[in-house]
Order: structure tokens, then sequence, then C-alpha cells
């Protein structure tokens, strides 16, 4: 898969068209969410609707009826690979 295609543990700088606002995100699955450190799921509203979308691209996310925003994509690298997680049965 091309490196600039967002996906799991992907880091992303996105801004927000209408307020210019820059956000730096990783993201991550759920058990790994630190929006303190910028690690959003990737099951979350804007976490489902980055996936698959490159550099360069805008997007835009309903959060609610009421807040919706879109987004252009300026940066996009690949995080380290998960570290394996042990999963009972």
């Amino acid at each position: 898969m091309p490196l600039d295609i967002i996906k799991l543990n992907s880091l992303i700088t996105i801004k927000a068209v209408n307020t210019n606002s820059v956000m730096p995100l990783q993201l991550v699955i759920p058990m790994f969410e630190d929006l303190e450190r910028n690690k959003i799921s990737v099951l979350s509203p804007l976490g489902v609707t980055l996936l698959g979308y490159s550099q360069g691209d805008k997007t835009k996310v309903t959060f609610s009826e009421n807040n919706k925003e879109e987004y252009l994509i300026t940066e996009v690298a690949q995080g380290e690979k998960a570290e394996k997680i042990e999963v009972p049965i």
C-alpha cells in the first residue's frame, strides 16, 4: 500500500477548512486511544472517515446532526507497526 494512504497507526496532520486550525493525529485501535496525546480511535467518526484517504485529499466528517466539518489532509506518515496484542479466547 502506498505510504501516503491513511491506515491503522498512520500519523496524520489535518486542517479544518472553515477555521484553518491544524491538528496532528494518529489512528490507533480503540484500547490505545489517548486524546491528550492526539491518538484517536480508528472507530471514531473522524477515524473511520479518514481511512483510505491520502495527503492532499479533502473529506467531510459528520460528528452530529449540527456538527459537520470539512478537513484537508496535509500530511500522512506511517507510524511504527502495532505491538502484538494477546486476546484470550
